[in-house]
């Protein structure tokens, strides 16, 4: 009984990850006032508003061009098959007809991302999600990503980023719950929502400590140019291309 108890409680915390994200902005009227600008947001502003609770993450920093992880961002099913030909990542992801993206990270977690708002700086993403465990977990998020040239970089490689969610929990009886827990539900949020960034931060990374060493490495594993990866690979040559 007392391994099945921990299992339900690792589970909902972790459900709580999926959905953490922040922005430069702590205050919720931040999110409210750009979602004004988002065609058809009223389901946005509502998980907002009936929210479980906000997760948060400090700003992270990586050695990447801003034009390189945005662009992973913004094609993540590109992404995904990149960091796995690259040994980087086991994460899947397609796009559906409907223009969300599917992703599963293998590991119990998949559901539906789609970037409701593209700014310059920032996206603002939609996510529906679900964790498969002792019981079946489903929620919804609403999260901001910000990003930027990081301050005082001598070259266009170092990129600042950071996160904020508004996470809804679909059951009200976990809701209920992973409030009296939340300390230890945002600490483990905090812990896969970098997993789950992850991705694009290491593939970009990649890219830009080795950008020959990754170009042939892609180029080998898609010869054809209309591959799932051909337009990064367009772009890592022309971002890379020696004078």
């Amino acid at each position: 009984m007392t391994k099945k108890r921990n299992r339900l409680k690792m589970a909902t915390a972790s459900f709580v990850f999926i959905f953490a994200a922040p922005n430069l902005d702590f205050k919720s009227e931040d999110i409210r006032s750009k979602l004004r600008e988002v065609p058809n947001a009223t389901k946005l502003t509502e998980i907002v508003d009936a929210r479980t609770f906000v997760v948060e993450t400090k700003p992270k920093s990586m050695v990447a061009r801003p034009v390189v992880f945005v662009y992973l961002l913004d094609h993540l099913e590109e992404c995904a098959t990149a960091g796995k030909a690259l040994g980087l990542s086991t994460y899947k992801a397609r796009r559906e007809p409907d223009q969300r993206l599917f992703g599963d990270d293998g590991h119990g977690v998949s559901g539906y991302l789609t970037i409701v708002r593209a700014g310059n700086g920032e996206r603002i993403i939609f996510l529906q999600q679900e964790i498969d465990g002792v019981l079946t977990i489903g929620g919804e998020a609403v999260i901001l990503l910000t990003y930027q040239l990081k301050v005082g970089a001598l070259s266009p490689t170092g990129t600042e980023y950071r996160l904020r969610g508004w996470i809804r929990l679909n059951n009200p009886i976990l809701a209920f719950f992973s409030r009296i827990f939340a300390a230890r539900a945002r600490l483990v949020a905090k812990r896969q929502l970098m997993r789950m960034l992850g991705v694009p931060v290491a593939v970009a990374q990649a890219i830009e400590s080795n950008p020959d060493g990754i170009l042939a490495r892609l180029e080998e594993s898609f010869p054809d140019e209309t591959a799932p990866v051909g337009p990064l690979i367009n772009l890592i040559r022309r971002e890379y291309a020696k004078p």
